[in-house]
């Protein structure tokens, strides 16, 4: 939410993570389990400091997961108000 072209940062921190390695990811959640009074204060206040909280960002990442070849695991922290994913590279030696 603070990385304008997060995209492709992200496709670059895949591509230099070793095998079997993991790049995480800690971004802003949608707080939708929050009262919408809340969820639209907040994101005012983050707007004053150019943070715009990425909709759907863990569909999008899994969208990049498939492209890569990486695992993602979401998990979801203070419900919902904030995310940790995990993008995994495979380890193709320790499968042989």
């Amino acid at each position: 939410s603070m990385v304008p072209a997060w995209e492709s940062v992200v496709a670059r921190a895949i591509e230099a993570t070793r095998e079997g390695g993991e790049v995480h990811i800690a971004d802003f959640g949608e707080c939708k389990q929050y009262p919408r009074l809340f969820q639209k204060a907040l994101y005012a206040w983050l707007n004053l400091f150019h943070v715009h909280p990425i909709p759907n960002l863990p569909l999008k990442l899994q969208q990049i997961a498939s492209e890569t070849g990486t695992e993602l695991t979401v998990k979801p922290l203070y419900a919902g108000y904030s995310l940790h994913l995990i993008l995994k590279k495979p380890n193709h030696e320790a499968a042989s």
